[in-house]
């Protein structure tokens, strides 16, 4: 029993172990997990699997493709497994799938198709391809109908089917979808039924939504055969313009026990509730016959489709027509026939330029078939009429053809005869409007007639042309109606002749003409061998050209009736192109040559490296020759210019070599001749004739250059000569280098556009220059200038000066410069060195720099002398502010209450404009410092300074003159200044600075200013000032500087007081006459007295004033003194903001005081006041006052002492 118990034991433990596995695999957890593993690395997954023996539930499903993705949500079917295990048959009572997604995705790179995908080898008829095994394929299972294949490996039935979701599209286009399906079983008949929505959300789209309905009906046999098929669907269009009419479509197919099956297709229209067929086809198949065969009609009224293809943008459509077709199954054989005829009407729907066609009607017959890999071309014909019966297409073929599609070959029935012909006549273009659009084609016709011929044996083919094909009278325009061409027409005699071997086709007896008389006439001929492999073609050119009208349109001028002839001779294979002849020429009307260009040999080009290059690279291989153009062409391009003169000839040549270096050289110069110009009526250039002989080279990228010679002359005389050589290699950072000489007479500065710019009489400037740069990386530059002998006009010649300048840059910025001049003049020699170098750039520090100016002998007026070449001054002359009129004060002596001037208070400043103030000084990221070392200058004749030395330091917030020292004539002056800027303040800047200069003589400096004139006052004086002040940029904080101004001087010379000295002598000569006469001592002093202030000599000088905060200045003291006369005074001059200096208004108050002889002088004159000053002097009774502006000056001294010398005279000559 023991063994017994064992094995029952075991068997016990092993059923229960099994169990548990069926346990285990039941639950959802491990099918899931299985499914997982399963599908690892497959398109397809799941997120959970739930199945047991009579239902199962799969959730999650995702299926992804290149560029689809598929998501279900839920799979569930209910269903028997022991149907299944038991006989094999798939029994579900309910399939359900629900939340069905189907997206579009970009397709990602590598699951596109390969560039060059295989091709498969062209067998002959007959051969055989073997596997790819080596064996033998069975021999295919003979066609049996097209039900045949359809028959179920299993038995089957599906009581329940239900299948919804939806699809995007993407541009906005969704589709949602359900089926449905009831008893699909064997052995009986299933049904299906569908819904379709489509949706299309674009604003303009004329189909907005489709939506399809339709059953389907399956009949299967007991042997799980397919034995009937039935289709039944409707469609409806939504949109804007589409009617509410159906579009039916019904089919159905039925095999009989004896394998014979018919097959019915039917289109159709539901309109208004009633069905009518469009379209309809019938067909069979019987084992006997071992082919389809049926017939097809077609019965369409234009009303049915009318509304539907309106509502798409598109013509009515009719037509009739019926046939027959036959197709192997295997597809070794086919054919048809047939007839149609159709009316295409309200052709506008597509364009509406072709709303004035109407109507066309097509009616074509056609026989063709395949047999034994032949296409077979029995009959085709085809005829395009207008509504009223004109035809005006046809493309027939004129006798039957057989094209081998293994050989290749077309053969005809009779060969000597037209194989086909193709006939236009007439045609408006005007139905290509949609190919050409925006231009509008408002005329013209196409005619034409090609006939094809061919060998027997197909070998050859030939496509005449009988007669000329004509477009006639062409009419185009731009969309704005603007015309383009007007009567065009053109004509000509094609030919193609093809063989095997080669293909030729030529344009014979071409002609474009338009009716003023443009025209172009010639020939064009191609041939192309061979036809495999790699073709090249051959081709050849000869036109000529006469242009009378056809360039006004476009050109600002008219250049009259042009002719051109064209000669072009190459060859074309892959990527070469070799253009072996090559001219053309333009001329006159008359003959007279205006430009030929020639190719001088061979040249050859590769198109995909874009290069080209000549047969010699030695020799030139183009050249370009120009004859007479009218320079009033050009100037027609320039508003309100008048060009004339001429461009005279030139010969060009361009030379490619081997790698792509190109050479283009001046053969004979390029000359203009007689060149005047004006522009807005005023001449700017005068009978110049300018010449160029040059050079330029193109290697890789760089652009090399000669300028052999560049010259503009006026008839004999040499006016300006360029010689220059140079490359630029252009890039990110553009390279090069340049170097010449520029040389300018002086009669080139006669030209009207130069006259006032530069008034040169005579000499001649000379420069050289020579460069080397790289854009963000380094600068080399010498520069000399040199000028011999020049005069301004009107003016003695200038000194010869010669100046250069030595540049380097570095990359980081870094710069060095020296600029050293000399100028040499009567005998004099001055010189001035400028050198420097400024730091490189760094982030968020400023630039430093370092200069120093030094000299060993400065002429200022040698150099100030160039200064006459400077354009003249075109400001405006600053207004004037009139004195004020004085009051007649009567004919007694002077009075206080009559001759003083009335004074006011000075008016109060109008507030400051309103400044915005500075962010940042102008000199923000930079500081350093400037040297100035001038050890002689000379100034006038004799104002001689020496050891001027200076240093000026620059930082981020300070500008700073530390010292200016020095002499001028042999005394000692000093002087300092600084600027400082302290941001965020309403005035940032804050202005310090002394002056202390001795020996200054202020008559050479007023000299200096008017040599025309002797100086108001002349004396050595010395200055001493205090400056202050505050502004919100620089230019406002030097407008409002305020301190104080000492000024003493030693012995000199008055010369204010006589106004002009010419009037002071006359008036003192009248008065000494008047006073001789009538013997008055009154009016011989003053006569005396005139001549004495006329040059008033003084021993002293001093002056005292200061500007305020206002920014008003106040001569608190004046004082002129000499033994015998003192002259003081006192007063101010009111600031005006906006006004010039000289505008602002002046306020005197003088006193003239005498001793001894002057004293005796002013009391005979009858003005003194009868007290003595603090110093001995006798004043005058009555103050003289100094009113107006610097601009205008009234003085009243004069007024006075005229007053009182009539008064003498006058009491004088009553007394006698």
């Amino acid at each position: 029993m023991k063994p017994l118990k064992l094995v029952l034991f075991l068997l016990g433990a092993g059923l229960l172990l099994a169990a548990g596995l069926v346990a285990l695999a039941l639950l959802p957890s491990v099918q899931t997990w299985v499914a997982r593993r399963a599908l690892e690395g497959s398109p397809l997954a799941v997120e959970r699997v739930a199945a047991g023996m009579g239902a199962a539930r799969l959730e999650g499903v995702t299926f992804r493709q290149p560029g689809l993705v598929v998501r279900v949500g839920s799979l569930e079917t209910r269903h028997s497994l022991g149907a299944w295990l038991g006989s094999r048959r798939l029994d579900a009572e309910e399939i359900t799938v629900r939340d069905v997604v189907v997206e579009r995705t970009p397709a990602p790179a590598d699951a596109t198709a390969p560039a060059n995908p295989p091709v498969p080898a062209v067998t002959a008829p007959g051969s055989a391809i073997p596997p790819a095994s080596g064996k033998a394929d069975a021999p295919p299972k003979a066609f049996a109908g097209l039900l045949d294949p359809a028959r179920l490996p299993f038995d089957l039935r599906v009581g329940r089917l239900s299948v919804a979701g939806r699809a995007s599209l993407g541009n906005g286009q969704t589709a949602t979808f359900d089926l449905q399906g009831t008893n699909l079983a064997t052995g009986g008949d299933g049904r299906l039924e569908w819904t379709l929505d489509f949706a299309d959300a674009t604003p303009a789209a004329a189909l907005r939504g489709l939506r399809s309905t339709g059953t389907a009906t399956l009949t299967l046999a007991a042997d799980r055969a397919l034995t009937a098929v039935g289709l039944e669907t409707t469609l409806a269009a939504l949109g804007p313009a589409l009617p509410p009419d159906q579009v039916t479509l019904s089919a159905q197919a039925n095999r009989d026990p004896q394998g014979k099956e018919a097959y019915t297709i039917r289109l159709g229209l539901l309109r208004r509730g009633q069905a009518e067929t469009l379209l309809q086809a019938k067909g069979g198949f019987a084992p006997a016959q071992a082919d389809l065969s049926g017939t097809w009609d077609v019965a369409l009224r234009s009303e049915q489709l009318a509304a539907l293809l309106a509502g798409f943008g598109l013509p009515e459509v009719a037509a009739t027509g019926e046939g027959q077709f036959s197709v192997r199954p295997d597809g070794t054989a086919g054919a048809t026939t047939g007839r149609l005829q159709a009316t295409v009407s309200r052709l506008g729907q597509i364009s509406p330029t072709l709303a004035a066609i109407g109507s066309i009607q097509v009616a074509a017959t056609f026989d063709v078939g395949l047999q034994d890999h032949a296409a077979q071309l029995k009959a085709f014909d085809v005829d395009v009429s207008e509504a009223g019966g004109r035809r005006f297409a046809r493309l027939q073929l004129t006798q039957p053809a057989t094209y081998r599609l293994a050989e290749r070959q077309l053969s005809l029935a009779n060969p000597q005869a037209e194989a086909a012909r193709l006939v236009l006549d007439a045609v408006p273009l005007a139905w290509a409007q949609p190919l050409v659009q925006p231009l509008q084609i408002a005329q013209g016709t196409l005619s034409l007639e090609l006939a094809a011929v061919a060998e027997p044996d197909g070998s050859r083919i030939r496509l005449q042309s009988p007669a000329p094909v004509v477009l006639q009278n062409l009419v185009l325009r731009e969309a704005g109606g603007r015309p383009l061409v007007e009567g065009l027409t053109i004509s000509a005699r094609p030919t193609v002749d093809y063989t095997r071997e080669q293909l030729r086709a030529s344009l014979a007896e071409f002609s474009a003409r338009l009716p003023a008389g443009d025209a172009v006439q010639g020939e064009l001929r191609t041939e192309t061998r061979p036809l495999t492999g790699k073709p090249a073609t051959t081709f050849q050119a000869n036109l000529e050209a006469k242009v009378a009208t056809l360039l006004r349109p476009f050109l600002a001028f008219d250049p009259g009736a042009i002719e051109a002839k064209v000669n072009l001779e190459g060859r074309h294979e892959g990527d070469a192109l070799t253009v072996s002849r090559a001219e053309a020429g333009v001329t006159r009307a008359g003959g007279a040559p205006l430009a030929r260009v020639a190719l001088l040999q061979p040249v050859r080009g590769d198109l995909r490296a874009g290069t080209f290059s000549a047969e010699n690279a030695a020799n030139p291989a183009l050249r370009v020759e120009l004859g007479e153009i009218p320079l009033a062409w050009a100037g027609a391009y320039v508003p309100n210019s008048l060009l004339t003169g001429s461009l005279s000839g030139a010969a060009l040549t361009l030379t490619w070599a081997n790698d792509g270096a190109a050479t283009l050289h001046t053969a004979s110069p390029l000359g203009l001749r007689g060149v005047n110009l004006a522009l807005g009526g005023q001449p700017q250039v005068s009978n110049l004739d300018l010449s160029l002989d040059a050079t330029a080279v193109r290697r890789g990228q760089t652009l090399g250059f000669t300028v052999r010679r560049l010259e503009a002359r006026q008839g004999e005389e040499a006016l300006l000569l360029v010689e220059a050589e140079g490359e630029l290699t252009p890039g990110p950072k553009p390279a090069g280098k340049v170097k010449g000489s520029v040389q300018a007479e002086a009669l080139l500065f006669r030209q009207p556009a130069l006259t006032a710019l530069v008034p040169v009489a005579q000499g001649r400037i000379r420069t050289t220059f020579d460069t080397t740069f790289k854009v963000g990386d380094a600068l080399a530059a010498k520069l000399s200038l040199t000028t011999k002998g020049l005069g301004v006009r009107g003016q003695p010649a200038l000194g010869d000066a010669e100046l250069s300048l030595t540049a380097q840059a570095k990359a980081d910025g870094s710069a060095t410069f020296a600029l050293p001049l000399t100028v040499t003049a009567a005998g004099r020699k001055s010189d001035l060195t400028l050198e420097g170098s400024v730091s490189a750039a760094a982030k968020d520090q400023p630039r430093t720099f370092n200069l120093r100016a030094t000299s060993t002998n400065l002429v200022i007026d040698d150099l100030q002398a160039f200064a006459a070449l400077a354009p003249a001054s075109s400001g405006t002359p600053a207004a004037t502010v009139a004195p004020a009129a004085a009051k007649p004060t009567g004919n007694r002596p002077a009075a206080a209450s009559s001759s003083r001037p009335q004074t006011t208070a000075p008016a109060k400043s109008p507030a400051p404009a309103a400044v915005t103030p500075d962010r940042a000084p102008p000199w923000r990221g930079l500081q350093g410092r400037l040297e100035v070392d001038l050890k002689r200058v000379l100034y006038g004749r004799d104002y001689t300074g020496r050891g001027l030395k200076g240093t000026a330091t620059l930082t981020p917030s300070r500008f700073a003159l530390d010292s200016l020292q020095g002499s001028f004539r042999d005394q000692p002056f000093n002087m300092g200044a600084a600027l400082t800027f302290t941001p965020g303040q309403a005035q940032p800047y804050a202005l310090t600075g002394q002056v202390d200069i001795s020996g200054l003589a202020i008559g050479e400096v007023l000299r200096a200013a008017n040599p025309g004139e002797k100086p108001l006052l002349e004396s050595t004086v010395k200055v001493a000032a205090k400056l202050s002040g505050r502004g919100a940029t620089v230019p406002d904080t030097l407008a409002r500087a305020y301190g104080q101004f000492e000024v003493t001087g030693g012995p000199g010379v008055l010369r204010a007081l006589g106004k002009k000295g010419q009037t002071v002598s006359a008036a003192s000569t009248l008065l000494g006459v008047a006073g001789a006469l009538a013997g008055s001592g009154n009016t011989l002093a003053l006569s005396q007295l005139g001549r004495e202030l006329e040059e008033m000599q003084f021993d002293r000088f001093s002056l005292k004033v200061e500007r305020d905060a206002a920014l008003n200045f106040r001569a608190t003291t004046i004082e002129f003194l000499s033994p015998s006369k003192r002259l003081t005074g006192r007063g101010a001059m009111t600031y005006r903001e906006g006004a010039p200096f000289d505008a602002w208004p002046l306020e005197l108050e003088f006193r003239l005081a005498g001793k001894d002889f002057m004293a005796r002088l002013l009391n005979e004159a009858r003005v003194l006041s009868g007290e003595q000053d603090d110093q001995g002097y006798f004043p005058m009774a009555v103050p003289f006052t100094v009113n107006g502006t610097l601009a205008g000056v009234n003085n009243s001294l004069w007024k006075v002492l005229a007053g009182s010398a009539a008064r003498a005279g006058l009491e004088g000559l009553l007394g006698r």
